[in-house]
């Protein structure tokens, strides 16, 4: 006779466990700086038009930005964004680590599953945020790729849930036809996840295992 196996939760981080805005919008005031730009830049409406859905390049040409700049800041941006040194403006969301704890006390196995192109970083910021000890397994997948990969873990590793805060994640819960909610925490605001077609949306992780 087989171990029973804990049930498994899987778990995205930025945006789900921990909190990117500020490591995103400061690293894109430092980018456009750094490209000549000296107009003034936004940060509060660049985040609501990257929670509405924008990526960087359809954000910026919202905010105006011509064309030369936008191509150079996102590609300093894209070159930047996981270094250990902007990675410290990241921060645990309210809630995560009491969260993480009950998980297991409630028997379940808690993975993470995170698109990043620098695993190795990932990897030290889990630890200088005190989460490493607080998660059963830790994969990450190709930022280019993401949906498809994520999936592909999930069909590999059956999930009883997958908690994220993007599109991208909610695409991967249904390749796999894995339960998902989706948090607003992150890059998305409740109002996109919902009209992107997210049935079950959270205002925080704490809210989403009181529906476990």
């Amino acid at each position: 006779m087989s171990a029973h196996r804990p049930p498994i939760i899987a778990l995205d981080l930025d945006g789900t466990l921990i909190d990117c805005q500020q490591r995103q919008v400061r690293l894109m005031a430092h980018a456009l700086q750094s490209c000549g730009s000296d107009a003034a830049f936004n940060k509060n409406q660049f985040w609501l038009l990257k929670r509405g859905g924008a990526n960087n390049v359809s954000a910026l040409r919202s905010l105006a930005y011509d064309e030369p700049t936008i191509s150079a800041a996102t590609h300093l941006w894209n070159e930047l964004i996981e270094t250990p040194e902007w990675l410290q403006h990241d921060a645990v969301l309210p809630g995560v680590l009491e969260g993480l704890a009950q998980l297991a006390d409630l028997g379940f196995q808690r993975h993470l599953l995170s698109a990043r192109q620098q695993p190795q970083h990932a990897q030290l910021q889990l630890q200088l945020l005190g989460l490493t000890d607080l998660l059963d397994a830790a994969s990450f997948v190709a930022p280019a790729r993401a949906s498809l990969a994520k999936g592909e873990y999930l069909s590999a590793h059956p999930c009883v849930l997958f908690v994220g805060d993007t599109e991208s994640d909610f695409a991967a819960a249904q390749l796999s036809n894995t339960p998902f909610i989706a948090l607003s925490t992150g890059q998305r605001s409740a109002e996109y996840l919902a009209r992107s077609g997210m049935a079950t949306v959270c205002a925080s992780f704490a809210q989403a295992l009181d529906l476990l």
